[in-house]
């Protein structure tokens, strides 16, 4: 099997901080709760990144958990809130809460690019 497990994924994610990586795409690997926990204590120090898609991984599938899954989601909830870099997170089951919770950090990027528009320091960086 040569999808990406949770003990190299976890490696993966603490260079992550460091890194200029804006997309993170992990889809379709064999990564289940203790790889996502572990990438949401890191996400808030990956200030670079703007989009992670986790869909059709071991968390997420139709066999898993709602316990684990929702664990998970609100993990990555609380990681996401602190920090405006990221602007989507992508399960399999499109989680209404983690996709509310990443618009403001899309409002906030497309207004940063209108000209004139609200003053940059309302927003954090």
């Amino acid at each position: 099997d040569m999808r990406l497990q949770d003990q190299h994924f976890m490696a993966m994610v603490e260079t992550l901080p460091t890194s200029c990586l804006q997309l993170l795409n992990v889809q379709g690997n064999d990564i289940r709760a203790p790889g996502i926990l572990a990438l949401a204590a890191q996400l808030p120090r990956i200030k670079s990144l703007t989009e992670v898609v986790l869909e059709s991984n071991a968390f997420d599938s139709s066999y898993a958990p709602k316990e684990l899954y929702d664990e998970c989601i609100a993990a990555l909830i609380q990681g996401v809130a602190r920090n405006p870099s990221i602007e989507w997170v992508c399960t399999s089951r499109l989680d209404k809460e983690l996709i509310y919770c990443t618009h403001p950090n899309r409002v906030r990027r497309h207004i940063s690019t209108i000209p004139d528009s609200i003053p940059i320091g309302l927003w954090p960086l």
